[in-house]
């Protein structure tokens, strides 16, 4: 497996369902198991006694195959996964070890929690470089959400430890300080529950009781982020500012001054609060600017936006629209034919930051009035193409056309672009190398318009979006 493709890997792998118990084979008996480990071991001798790290891996890759195609053999699919995950996460490939527990914990009635956990402190002594590291984190910080969401703190913590240990080892400043923010979150919010135990136990013995159902659903909507199903208990718990927010929320409010004021709401309560539970306000107030947001234009987006961009400064794609995207381990990836956006929307000269990578063409970057950057076209990866800031304003690549011969991406590489746009010149650089330059035609940059990063026919992934100002 390649370091571009880890990540990704690693978040679908993590993020698939386990099945409900029921609906989970029982676990075959140990005699049943270990007849298939030998059976195997013998078939497969030669290749496990290899003791390198790609032919561990590789060899982990086809035991989760094999099991795969197996039918009719419970236990020895329940032993080529387990071998599978075994082998990858010794290997080093922490990617290829979820995938295979996670099969096993789907198909099986094992404890997902706890052969991930497992799986993941084997891979994490494994792993060998950024990359690993990296997903890792990523796969155990997805644990440990999977954890809290069960009120399974302990594994929760491990999750967390075992992330900031390898987020440590990534040499990358902010993996290592979201891993280490997340854990701290966790501990708070198992003290929490702690706390909140015996008025949990109240409200199973009677849901009508205000006090033990406002203190549970203070915890799931302030520590665990479980809205919908804290927000009711809040709101039929009696009065005070966190019932009436609940209300509010509960509303569900479609115009954008509500949906702005209710937001306002959640943040000004957020200034009284510290640690977890103002950081969950903060982000529910996020939540019902981003819904307002679209709506908003000109000045009227201007503290939603930068209100967004500070709720959570792990958050690190907080500042994007990521309506067409989704979230991978350490970077986004644009659905097709779409772009995902900025929710800020500058004007004047500015200099844009792009750091992507394309999986065959097309890394496009939009700007205002109609301003675009093509590479790897897809009629020509070989010409760069610039239409200019001189189009209609929200309608896409409107304006003039500009060309020039570029060296094509090579697919799943990563590459630094660097889009300057000012009244008189445009100028574009590809990890720092000058591609495209133009002066003298002069350009009315003051209407503001978001930066949006396209993909067209193969995934674009990105790693960051930034915009500066040009004085």
């Amino acid at each position: 497996m390649t370091a571009q493709s880890l990540a990704a890997f690693i978040l679908l792998a993590t993020l698939t369902p386990i099945a409900d118990p029921a609906d989970r084979a029982p676990v075959p008996d140990d005699v049943a198991i270990e007849r298939a480990v030998e059976d195997l071991r013998t078939v497969y001798k030669a290749a496990f006694a290899k003791k390198s790290a790609a032919e561990t891996r590789a060899l982990a890759a086809n035991l989760l195959q094999l099991g795969l195609d197996t039918r009719g053999n419970p236990a020895a699919r329940f032993a080529l996964f387990r071998e599978a995950a075994d082998l990858a996460a010794r290997g080093g490939d922490p990617a290829l070890a979820v995938k295979a527990a996670t099969q096993l914990a789907t198909e099986f009635r094992v404890d997902p929690l706890g052969i991930k956990v497992d799986t993941l402190e084997k891979a994490a002594v494994a792993a060998a470089d950024g990359s690993s590291h990296r997903a890792v984190v990523g796969a155990a910080l997805t644990a440990a959400d999977e954890a809290v969401k069960a009120d399974r703190y302990e594994e929760a913590d491990r999750f967390a430890a075992l992330a900031v240990r390898a987020g440590g080892k990534t040499k990358d400043e902010a993996v290592a300080k979201r891993a280490a923010a997340r854990g701290a979150e966790i501990r708070e919010i198992a003290a929490a529950f702690a706390t909140t135990r015996p008025a949990g136990a109240k409200f199973k013995l009677d849901p009508k009781d205000a006090g033990a159902a406002r203190s549970v659903g203070r915890f799931r909507c302030l520590f665990k982020g479980d809205w919908a199903g804290g927000l009711p208990l809040l709101a039929g718990a009696g009065d005070g500012p966190l019932s009436d927010l609940a209300r509010r929320d509960l509303d569900s409010p479609a115009k954008a001054a509500v949906r702005v004021a209710l937001a306002d709401a959640y943040w000004e309560r957020a200034g009284g609060e510290n640690g977890t539970v103002a950081l969950s306000l903060r982000r529910r107030a996020a939540h019902w600017y981003r819904l307002a947001l679209p709506e908003l234009g000109g000045l009227a987006r201007e503290r939603p936006v930068k209100r967004v961009e500070e709720a959570d400064p792990t958050d690190r794609w907080g500042h994007l629209d990521l309506t067409n995207g989704g979230v991978g381990d350490d970077f986004v990836r644009v659905n097709l034919q779409s772009q995902i956006a900025t929710w800020a929307e500058p004007s004047g000269p500015v200099e844009i930051r792009v750091v992507a990578r394309t999986k065959g063409n097309n890394i496009r970057l939009h700007g205002p009035n109609g301003a675009c950057v093509i590479l790897n076209w897809e009629v020509n990866a070989r010409e760069l193409r610039v239409t200019r800031p001189d189009g209609v304003a929200g309608k896409l690549e409107s304006g003039s056309l500009a060309t020039a011969p570029v060296k094509p991406l090579t697919p799943d590489l990563w590459y630094s672009i660097r889009w300057r746009l000012t009244p008189t010149q445009i100028d574009v650089w590809v990890d720092d190398k000058l591609v495209f330059t133009e002066k003298g035609r002069k350009y009315d940059l003051s209407t503001r318009s978001p930066v949006r990063v396209g993909a067209c026919e193969h995934p674009v992934d990105v790693k960051s979006v930034s915009i500066s100002p040009i004085k």
